[in-house]
Parts: C-alpha cells; structure tokens; sequence
C-alpha cells in the first residue's frame, strides 16, 4: 500500500515507518524536517508545518490507500488533514488510554465512557476530540481506526521514563515514589505500537470506526517497575515513597515538566481482549526485555546519562537552600 505517516522522525514514528517497509509498504513521511533519519529502505519525505493548513494541502498530490497520524495532538490538527485527505481509504489515529473516564473496576474496555481524565488535563480532553472529529467526519463506509496506548517504553524513549530511573538506579541514587507506590501500571513498548497499527492498517478495509486497547499483557506497581529495572541494570535500589495524591506534591493532575517520578500513583491498566480477537495485537513483551532494550540504548549513547534532579525531587530531598 502507499502509506502516509505524519510525524515519523522519533520513536514511535521510526519503529512504524521501519515496520511498514519490512512489511513492503510505499512510505511517505511528512514532518517539519528538525530530526535526520537513516532509513532501511526508501520513503518519501515531505516537510511542512501541519498547522499550517497551506502546508497540509500539499498532501493533496499524493495517491494513497492509508495514513497512520502520530502527530495530532489537538482537533484542529485532525479536522485540518481530513479536510485534505478525509477520503482516504484507512486511516489510523494514535490515541491514548488516557481519553477514558477512570473506573474503579479494573481493566478498561473500549466502551469505557470518554473522560477526560483530570490527571492528563487538555492533553486528555484534546485527544478525546481528536477521535470526535474522526467519528464525526469520516464516511462510514472507510476505516478508522483508533490505537490507544498507556505508557509507551523503548529505546531512546524521548518521554524520561526508563531512563528516568536507570540512571538514578546507574548513579546509587535514591529514588522517590509518590504515595504508597503500589498503583499498577501497564506498559507498550514501541515496536508493539508499530506492529499493532500496521496489523490494523492491513486488516481494516472499511465498516467505519474502531477503537482498539494496545499493551502488553501483565502490569506491575510504580514500586514494581523499580524493581524490575533495577534487576535488569544489576543494580541496587533505594526506594522512598514520599508525598500526597498521585502526583507527590498534591495535585490532581501531571505536571510532565517538573514530575517525581515518571508515573502518577494511580491504577492504569487496559482490556486487550478486542486487539486480541480483531487480530491485530501484537506478541507479548515483558516489561524487563523493554527495559533491557533501553538500558542498551541508553550505555551506547554516554550524553544520555547525563541528568539532573526535577524541582519537586530536589524539594524533597531538601536539597536547595
């Protein structure tokens, strides 16, 4: 098929675009240009703002039967590349677990009412329109699909989450925890994103929208993804679980600028049963091969393991004057 994928050039984009050329596909990229990619086959790249809707018209020349959108992030940004490509035969919308209304009742189905989740604030609220706009705007004789995801882990993760606390546990140092640290968390690794949306992408040719949880199966306790890396780095960890509410310092949503650790003490976890009988889930990935990939990044690229404390650790720690 020819593909195109918005965004691309980091992560998430890079293991799907890599994916998608295993797999054969026709590639097209389009991206502001900041980051230089070495693909392993050819794509296509295009550059362009894409809240600029000048720039996305552009998009118009291509001939395609797909587009996988890693990069809406706000309504405007979906309503603004439908209203170029809302035909296209397949579309795929990376979403979150975070558009859901938490329940007590643990996991999460797909029907689980829209949120938004106060935790996430407008980035929650942004993407649940996003996948409103989708709904609403494209016939439903096309596919569309929603791919959503709780915390994505891998190498070169550009969100400080394994790395966050490896090179704490690298370094000897203490590492806080907010609450009792026992919430559990489930994780994806980003190669299972890329196989889970490619899958959908090949399976799906019409019959209107679809929404799909994407994980690995098992979940474990902030407490527990300590642990875990710190068994993977050969380690020792010193953990304190400190603060009040999910956060540590009391508030009621993420504050991903100035965070105590890479994730809230708050229950998280997805069914995966509907990606499982749709046929498009991807194998199953331990959390400590997820961490073990990215402790491996991590050691080849020395720039990396330099790091600093947030503000609300050094608070803690009593560490300013």
């Amino acid at each position: 098929m020819n593909v195109l994928v918005m965004g691309g050039t980091r992560f998430m984009g890079i293991a799907l675009v890599r994916r998608l050329l295993d797999r054969g596909h026709s590639v097209t990229v389009f991206n502001r240009g900041t980051r230089a990619v070495s693909w392993p086959g050819p794509v296509a790249e295009m550059r362009g703002d894409r809240n600029d809707p000048a720039a996305v018209a552009v998009l118009r020349r291509l001939t395609l039967d797909g587009v996988i959108d890693m990069s809406a992030y706000t309504p405007l940004q979906t309503q603004t590349l439908l209203a170029v490509l809302g035909s296209v035969p397949r579309f795929i919308h990376c979403s979150t677990g975070g558009v859901y209304a938490p329940q007590p009742v643990l996991p999460w189905p797909e029907e689980t009412p829209y949120g938004p989740w106060e935790l996430w604030g407008q980035y929650a609220a942004d993407k649940i329109a996003c996948e409103q706009v989708l709904r609403a705007a494209r016939p439903a004789h096309l596919a569309t699909t929603a791919i959503r995801i709780p915390y994505v882990l891998g190498p070169l993760n550009y969100e400080d989450r394994e790395e966050f606390v490896l090179n704490r546990l690298l370094d000897g140092e203490e590492i806080l925890v907010p609450g009792d640290g026992q919430a559990v968390q489930q994780f994806v690794s980003s190669e299972q994103v890329a196989c889970a949306m490619v899958n959908a992408l090949e399976t799906f040719e019409g019959g209107g929208w679809r929404a799909f949880n994407i994980a690995s199966p098992g979940f474990t306790s902030l407490v527990g993804f300590v642990q875990i890396c710190a068994e993977v780095a050969g380690a020792s960890a010193r953990i304190r679980c400190v603060g009040g509410g999910p956060t540590g310092d009391g508030s009621r949503s993420v504050n991903r600028a100035n965070p105590l650790f890479p994730f809230p003490n708050v229950n998280y976890v997805l069914d995966l049963q509907a990606s499982v009988r749709a046929g498009i889930a991807p194998p199953a990935v331990s959390l400590a091969s997820m961490t073990d990939s990215a402790l491996e990044a991590l050691q080849a690229q020395p720039e990396r393991r330099s790091w600093t404390r947030t503000p609300l650790e050094r608070a803690y720690l009593r560490l300013d004057p």
